[in-house]
């Protein structure tokens, strides 16, 4: 049994060799592990895609 980690599920999905024929055949033999940190990796994406650009912008709750 072998737990993937996000970035080989990351490099596999991307169809990055060697991990997609790795990741294919440990999957063929029902030898794949996964935990439910790596799954809510997978979820959330790439978040430093994402910014402070892509964030809306904060307001103060205190007064100057």
């Amino acid at each position: 049994m072998v737990l993937v980690d996000t970035s080989v599920w990351i490099r596999s999905l991307a169809k990055r060799p060697p991990y997609t024929a790795e990741l294919d055949r440990l999957l063929g033999l029902e030898e794949v592990a996964g935990h439910e940190l790596v799954y809510g990796e997978l979820l959330i994406g790439d978040w430093r895609r994402y910014s402070m650009t892509s964030r809306p912008p904060t307001r103060r709750h205190w007064p100057q």
